[in-house]
């Protein structure tokens, strides 16, 4: 009986290592209204996705109010899938904001649920999150001197 305990936690416990590497290699990391105000590693992702519930028929729509860093770039508009089925109408949905990863460091990504022509109250929601990116290829980065400026500072020497 003990070595059939046992065995069962070797198994789950092979289990959860096998699937930690499975998440560590995940090529969009996928966040919800649970991560909101978090710090989150984003480790060897290609993108970030953040999906939020909301209901455009009341009028109200998640936007990106800012991206701070250099670490993520914005894919397209936010997009909106519906929810409650086929020809149920007036239904919430999820709202969907891409990000591809450009190069490690620290982001900031802030959305707001708000209606477009309420400018000057404020968002019903807003949701946000800082990201600690890394990859693992490093960004590339150009030569500090160009090979024309070289040349010119190589004659400048000899000649």
């Amino acid at each position: 009986m003990a070595q059939q305990l046992m065995r069962f936690i070797s198994g789950v416990i092979g289990l959860l290592v096998v699937s930690s590497v499975v998440i560590a290699d995940q090529t969009s990391v996928v966040l919800s209204e649970t991560d909101d105000g978090k710090t989150i590693e984003v480790n060897d992702a290609k993108s970030v996705v953040v999906k939020l519930t909301g209901n455009p028929s009341t009028g109200y729509t998640w936007l990106v109010a800012k991206v701070e860093g250099t670490a993520l770039q914005q894919v397209g508009g936010v997009q909106y899938e519906a929810g409650g089925g086929p020809g149920v109408v007036g239904a919430g949905g999820t709202f969907q904001a891409t990000f591809n990863v450009t190069a490690s460091g620290e982001a900031k990504i802030a959305l707001e649920y708000r209606r477009s022509w309420e400018k000057d109250k404020a968002p019903a929601k807003t949701f946000s999150v800082t990201l600690k990116v890394k990859t693992k290829d490093p960004p590339t980065t150009a030569p500090a001197t160009a090979p024309a400026t070289q040349a010119a500072e190589d004659d400048k020497v000899t000649g």
